[in-house]
């Protein structure tokens, strides 16, 4: 989904050479840097700007993480 992405910015940049695109193919190369070196898209402190494009491409690792325990009261410490 990234490669896709990121080829239809390249192709945003050659044909007309927006600012915009070129700081989306940024990001892109950022998070394509992040999922090679395994780690998660949300890991990272990223600009308002990023985070709306991010937003965009429904990235599963950019999804909040929940963590759910079943636990029993004698179990649970607070």
């Amino acid at each position: 989904m990234l490669e896709k992405t990121m080829a239809g910015i390249q192709e945003v940049i050659t044909r007309k050479n927006l600012k915009s695109a070129k700081d989306e193919m940024e990001i892109a190369v950022q998070v394509e840097e992040m999922l090679k070196a395994g780690k998660a898209v949300r890991d990272k402190e990223w600009k308002n700007a990023d985070v709306e494009w991010l937003n965009t491409q429904f990235f599963l690792t950019a999804k909040p993480v929940v963590y759910l325990v079943n636990v029993g009261a004698k179990e649970y410490v607070a």
